[in-house]
């Protein structure tokens, strides 16, 4: 079992406000048995202080709101959120999210690629260190695959006024990974690429789901906007609950979202 996704928010500095408000949409162990094996794992990743930060432990039971509480303390306008239960014991380094260099990459759903994409990956990057790596696991290989691609298409280390070589290079990367993918009928992967100022999301073979939000909470009182209205935010990735009102993106099609939480689609 695993479930991603992303929260933008416009102000920094609301994010611990609307988080609390908002436990049961950040609830991505919702749906999941009462009870999660000792195998299972949380991850966040931001940026913050100039560098990409990520944060990770072992999930304790299945408690509601929990993701929330690892918000407490954080101050960023995009904010990676990951939770997994894994068949096997895995490493929490080697569980998404990921970071290289200034970009902060997570991942679920990059086993449906099959038992031989990692080992395809590197042959692929032979010029890469990951080419060498022993044991690679399926969330590095997709990261590496995505990160040789935006290198490719002069986006990884620099960035134009725009955004736009960075779509173009996640289409590309899409595209690849169905390419190696042991059977792409069979994928059903979900990818979030973040930068400072820009997160990205991109599927292959399951919905993008995004839900709205302004303001940090409930109105005070009839009549009244609600708390901090000028606040936008915006969560994407999985659905979690019903407590929001979820929208799908259209299929092929990639996500940005920006510091202001608008979204803009491109071809993935």
């Amino acid at each position: 079992m695993q479930a991603l996704v992303g929260l933008a928010v416009s102000d920094a500095a609301l994010l611990k406000a609307f988080s609390e408000s908002q436990r049961r949409v950040l609830d991505l162990t919702a749906h999941w048995d009462a009870s999660t094996s000792r195998n299972s794992m949380w991850g966040i990743g931001f940026h913050a202080h100039g560098e990409m930060l990520v944060r990770k432990g072992p999930l304790r039971g299945n408690l509601p709101g929990a993701m929330a509480g690892h918000l407490k303390d954080v101050r960023a306008r995009h904010v990676v959120l990951v939770a997994e239960v894994h068949d096997t014991t895995r490493k929490l380094e080697d569980c998404s999210p990921l970071r290289y260099r200034d970009w902060l990459f997570a991942a679920t759903g990059a086993d449906t690629l099959g038992p031989t994409f990692p080992a395809q990956v590197q042959s692929e990057l032979p010029t890469y260190a990951f080419s060498t790596k022993r044991h690679p696991t399926h969330d590095e290989a997709v990261m590496m695959l995505v990160m040789a691609a935006l290198e490719r298409m002069n986006a990884r280390d620099t960035r134009d006024l725009t955004t736009r070589a960075i779509q173009r290079a996640l289409g590309v990367a899409a595209e690849r990974l169905r390419g190696l993918a042991d059977d792409a009928n069979k994928v059903e992967l979900l990818v979030t690429l973040h930068v400072n100022g820009h997160l990205f999301v991109f599927a292959i073979g399951r919905p993008i789901w995004i839900a709205r939000f302004r303001g940090t909470g409930d109105v005070v009182r009839p009549g009244r906007f609600t708390r901090n209205e000028h606040l936008r935010a915006l969560v994407i990735g999985d659905r979690t609950t019903d407590a929001a009102v979820w929208e799908q993106l259209s299929p092929g099609l990639g996500a940005e979202v920006d510091i202001a939480c608008d979204l803009v689609q491109f071809p993935a």
